[in-house]
């Protein structure tokens, strides 16, 4: 909620569009693949401008940013849930 004229900021990232930079690119894709089928909504990134506008704000601007991990040691967190994907 603000007051009118005021701004609002959101930052959400967009689960689809991750880019892992891997020895194993099938088994990468396979993983976001497992990975963003558990989710409610991988892509809700990507839609909040249409969601913002039909809500009623206006100027509503969109700044996208592009996240590249090269370093398997920042998904480690997040590595376990391979072991739940089928082939």
């Amino acid at each position: 909620m603000t007051r009118p004229g005021g701004q609002i900021l959101i930052a959400e990232g967009d689960a689809e569009t991750q880019v892992l930079d891997t020895l194993y690119p099938e088994v990468t894709r396979r993983f976001f693949r497992f990975r963003n089928d558990g989710m409610r909504q991988p892509d809700i990134a990507r839609r909040l401008y249409a969601l913002f506008q039909d809500a009623g704000l206006e100027d509503v601007q969109v700044e996208p940013l592009a996240r590249l991990t090269t370093d398997y040691e920042m998904i480690r967190p997040v590595a376990h849930y391979i072991e739940g994907m089928s082939a």
